[in-house]
């Protein structure tokens, strides 16, 4: 049994040199990411893309001690962040196999909310370096909308970056693992777009259409985004031809269901008129009946009868 002067061992009396010492062993122990969504990627490699994203959430997943209590969390968070170097796979010429058609928009907007969770919890990222993805699936975005969505988010970062050294309040560094990639050149581009074409989905649209015709390194991404279109056009020509046959065939439906009903009317009508002369008919031939018996009845009164001689009156 314990003896009554034991006392237990209180980890927040340690020195903050040894907690932070035991914090970052800590974050080398390997943790797993429990993802309910198990994403039906439109490749042939769902199982290496749905590891790819943990890998990729993993990187910001609390720490195991987060869980002790809300002054180990608020400690051990803040030291993993500040002194973790974050990897995030951005790249318009090597997406991230996604289920939807905006891979990049879902890639951007998961690390927004990475970093405002970041800045409720009152501290800072130490770094985020953009890289390209590393899967099988290595093939451009293939919508413009995507990359339009990506331009209006990282405006702001780009801006801030020029303006202030820092992306974003809770991010310190931001690096780009190649700045002659296009994601870099996006990137450095969006901060220069006046608002008012941000936020005019057109004038967005015209611009980098413009921009990326004249990048050398985008003639891949241009042929992809051409061939989506086309293919798009191609699709919304099939669907109307489809929805014009389903209208004529529920045109033809209604003018067949129509003709018959009028069909159905017009035997009704005549069954009706059929069933009235019938019925004249048999009226007309109970009267002639009744008219024959009555005469009938009057002959034989008259042979059983004789006639009786007429009386002259004075």
């Amino acid at each position: 049994m314990r003896s009554q002067s034991e006392q237990p061992f209180r980890f927040l009396d340690l020195p903050p040199e040894i907690r932070n010492m035991i914090y970052q062993f800590s974050f080398k122990v390997p943790r797993v990411v429990e993802d309910s969504h198990t994403w039906k990627c439109k490749c042939f490699f769902t199982a290496e893309c749905n590891d790819h994203r943990k890998v990729m959430q993993l990187q910001w997943s609390s720490p195991l001690f987060a869980a002790v209590n809300k002054s180990i969390r608020q400690e051990a968070i803040s030291l993993y962040y500040a002194t973790k170097d974050f990897n995030w796979h951005w790249n318009p010429m090597s997406v991230l196999c996604e289920p939807d058609e905006y891979p990049l928009t879902r890639s951007l907007r998961y690390l927004d909310y990475a970093l405002d969770f970041v800045a409720s919890q009152n501290t800072q990222v130490k770094s985020i370096t953009i890289e390209s993805s590393k899967t099988s699936w290595d093939n451009p975005t293939d919508t413009m909308v995507d990359i339009t969505n990506s331009v209006r988010f990282l405006a702001p970062f780009s801006r801030n970056l020029k303006e202030t050294e820092r992306a974003h309040p809770a991010l310190h560094k931001i690096h780009f693992a190649d700045e002659s990639s296009l994601a870099y050149r996006l990137f450095d581009h969006a901060g220069s777009i006046a608002p008012s074409v941000l936020n005019d989905e057109t004038e967005l649209d015209k611009t980098m259409r413009a921009w990326l015709s004249k990048y050398p390194g985008a003639s891949e991404l241009n042929s992809t985004i051409k061939r989506r279109e086309e293919a798009k056009k191609e699709e919304i020509r099939l669907r109307a031809a489809i929805i014009e046959w389903e209208e004529a065939k529920r045109l033809q439906t209604i003018r067949m269901q129509e003709q018959r009903r009028q069909e159905t009317i017009r035997m009704q009508g005549q069954k009706r008129q059929e069933t009235i002369r019938m019925h004249e008919q048999e009226q007309h031939r109970i009267k002639m009946e009744r008219r024959w018996r009555a005469k009938e009845r009057r002959i034989k009164k008259s042979v059983l009868v004789p006639n009786r001689p007429r009386v002259k009156r004075s």
